[in-house]
């Protein structure tokens, strides 16, 4: 990956690994990781101490002491049975196998300069876990931004008992990267992560890949009546632009379309937000970092799929150009909105977008944005409502969010909501003042689909202390493993 890609770059052990054990004179730190179907004992690993080997010691632990060439962690997984929700929140092994080797990896990642891992199951899920919770979990936003060395290590890999476990460690390698750059698109400043800098971002990702990419500037947006989205951003020095990347590595016409906000800074505009809740929304265009991932993931693997990424770009700043609450735009799908309150621009970059993607008849479309404080109340932090139109694809999504981990939870289309985005003065209004922002603001959406099958998450796109892989506060890349599974799947 390129050094000039604002300042991202990959110093990823992973990449440089080699498979087979360190030479007997060798000093370094060993994990031993046994997979939740593994059983220690001293037929499968002689060299853990005696009285970890006998009846009634095998429980979930993770045991450290001192061996012959250097420290040593054991590793046994067990995770309790989650059957409420009907399992929607179940820890799969793959998600189990991440948090726990992530968060493990920042202590013996600084205990030596040498480390060998070795993965006792059959489980490639499991396996694939624990590569990108060591991906993840290496990301710290200081040594990517500007560029600093850090010490180099050898890492050694072995996994007796899996199967292609090369081909696993590459997609779970290239899964960890792209959520990656995700969570550094999201951690850029916003003096400089803009519209105009985010697409020299995008252009030189996948310079090298299959992916097409064209740009709309506020002329062109203009041109396509993409009123809205030019509106937003038409206070700032960088004005709003939309990327198109289109991935195509299918004959049948047959495609699918994601579409991300991506405001890079949210003052509120002209309805300006207190300091407090101005502070972090360099994120609020953490929709479109995911969307960025989950393409970097799919051209990477040059998946059969046929998709096209769409991203919504804009600053939402203050100046005597900024739009006003009682402004009236029309749109891409000749609708007409009533602006009630500046702050709820999201859904005003995304609305034209979606009507373009809508165009291309799509199987689905989703939309990722970092939408409203309200589904954080509703839900806190680490879990995204979804809201869809469609039942099937609802379903498809949890499945694929319980299965990686990267948690979400269905949320309703309320009809009986609709009235509250209705205006006196146009056709709808942006926002409403009240109980059920979230809902509102997915109805809102929804009237610019055209009846194409449609989810809508509403993310946070943020962790506010270090977690499990996550070894630092920041961007998390949410939904990249989700969607990235989902895409697999098809």
């Amino acid at each position: 990956m390129s050094n000039s890609l604002l300042g991202f770059h990959s110093q990823s052990l992973i990449s440089n690994c080699k498979w087979g054990e360190f030479p007997k004179e060798s000093s370094f730190a060993q994990v031993v990781f046994f997979g939740q179907k593994e059983k220690i004992n001293a037929k499968n690993y002689t060299d853990i101490p005696l009285e970890w080997q006998k009846p009634g010691k095998m429980v979930p632990f993770i045991h450290k002491y001192s061996g012959e060439k250097g420290p040593v962690w054991i590793v046994k997984m067990d995770v309790p049975t989650n059957s409420q929700h009907g399992g929607q929140f179940q820890l799969s092994p793959y998600a189990a196998a991440r948090d726990t080797m992530g968060g493990l990896f920042r202590e013996v990642g600084a205990s030596s300069q040498n480390i060998s891992i070795k993965y006792m199951g059959k489980d490639a899920s499991e396996f694939m876990g624990i590569i990108c919770g060591i991906e993840i979990s290496q990301y710290r936003f200081k040594n990517y931004w500007p560029k600093k060395n850090i010490d180099s290590k050898q890492l050694m890999l072995s996994a007796p008992g899996l199967k292609d476990a090369k081909k696993s460690l590459s997609k779970a390698k290239t899964l960890g990267e792209a959520v990656n750059v995700s969570r550094h698109l999201v951690n850029l400043p916003p003096n400089v992560l803009n519209p105009i800098s985010y697409c020299d971002f995008v252009k030189e990702l996948f310079k090298n890949s299959k992916c097409k990419i064209e740009v709309w500037n506020p002329e062109k947006l203009k041109k396509e009546n993409h009123h809205l989205h030019v509106a937003v951003g038409q206070a700032s020095e960088a004005p709003a632009h939309l990327i198109k990347i289109s991935y195509r590595n299918q004959k049948q016409k047959k495609h699918y379309a994601f579409v991300g906000k991506g405001i890079t800074f949210d003052s509120g505009g002209l309805d300006i937000k207190p300091a407090s809740g101005m502070r972090e929304m360099k994120k609020d265009m953490g929709g479109s970092a995911s969307v960025v991932g989950l393409a970097y993931w799919i051209s990477q693997m040059q998946q059969k799929i046929n998709v096209d990424f769409y991203l919504a770009l804009a600053e939402n700043s203050i100046s005597d150009e900024a739009f006003r609450p009682g402004d009236i735009y029309s749109t891409r799908s000749g609708k007409t909105v009533e602006i009630h309150n500046t702050d709820a621009e999201g859904r005003l970059v995304l609305c034209d977008t979606l009507t373009l993607a809508a165009e291309s008849k799509p199987e689905w479309i989703m939309d990722l944005a970092t939408l409203t404080g309200a589904i954080k109340v509703a839900l806190g932090e680490t879990t995204p409502g979804v809201f869809s139109n469609n039942d099937a694809l609802a379903k498809k999504i949890l499945s694929s969010s319980q299965a990686t981990g990267d948690n979400s939870w269905r949320m309703p289309l309320d009809p009986s909501q609709r009235n509250k985005i209705k205006s006196d003065a146009a056709d709808l209004v942006n926002a409403h003042e009240g109980f059920g922002g979230a809902v509102t603001a997915a109805l809102f959406l929804e009237e610019f689909v055209n009846k194409t099958p449609w989810a809508h998450f509403d993310i946070y796109s943020w962790v506010g202390s270090a977690s499990g892989a996550y070894s630092e506060k920041g961007g998390n890349g949410q939904l990249v493993q989700c969607l990235a599974h989902l895409c697999e799947q098809l």
